[in-house]
């Protein structure tokens, strides 16, 4: 017994098709007007139609710095705030005595802000990373993680003689070797 192999007439349309850029429409438009032909149904009679198509757009990111918020509060101490995340982030200041949020700020990806004039206070930290900020919402579109240091930050002043001392403090926002700062998981309603 011998193998054999059949062939089958193969569309010259379709092999031409195949073929990519200008040229294979060339090549299709060069077709003589006797060959077979392929019929192509729309999408839509006309782009107006298309209704369902995605709106494009690109990510919102807000400058490292920027209020979401109007600060409350003032005094002399200082807390700066380091992002290495790969996304970016919002940070709160929340008064643990009034329920108060002091400070609401932004943090671009891989950035760090110093914030003065923070007053005398106990404070709760709360941060949220994610990418494509809605400032309407006062959330990130997508990727959003919520979090808040477990130990308050305390801003104080210390008197020595007649010297005042104010409180400098710096966290970030990402894990370091080392650090010491344990976080939790927030839901919405919390942060």
């Amino acid at each position: 017994m011998t193998a054999s192999t059949a062939l089958r007439p193969t569309n010259r349309r379709l092999q031409i098709m195949a073929l990519v850029g200008l040229g294979g429409l060339a090549a299709l438009m060069a077709l003589p007007s006797d060959s077979p032909s392929l019929a192509f149904t729309p999408i839509a009679p006309s782009l107006e139609a298309v209704t369902t198509l995605p709106t494009l757009r690109l990510p919102v990111s807000l400058p490292t710095g920027t209020q979401i918020a109007p600060p409350s509060g003032s005094g002399y101490s200082q807390l700066t705030v380091k992002n290495g995340n790969p996304v970016d982030a919002v940070f709160k200041l929340v008064d643990r005595a009034s329920g108060k949020t002091l400070r609401f700020v932004y943090v671009r990806a891989n950035e760090d802000i110093t914030l003065d004039d923070l007053g005398t206070c106990t404070c709760d930290l709360r941060f949220a990373t994610g990418i494509d900020w809605d400032a309407d919402q006062q959330m990130f579109r997508r990727s959003m993680a919520l979090s808040a240091f477990s130990d308050p930050t305390e801003f104080a002043v210390k008197r020595e003689g007649n010297m005042e001392y104010w409180t400098t403090v710096e966290v970030t926002l990402h894990p370091v070797e080392g650090g010491n700062a344990q976080t939790e998981a927030l839901d919405a309603s919390e942060f």
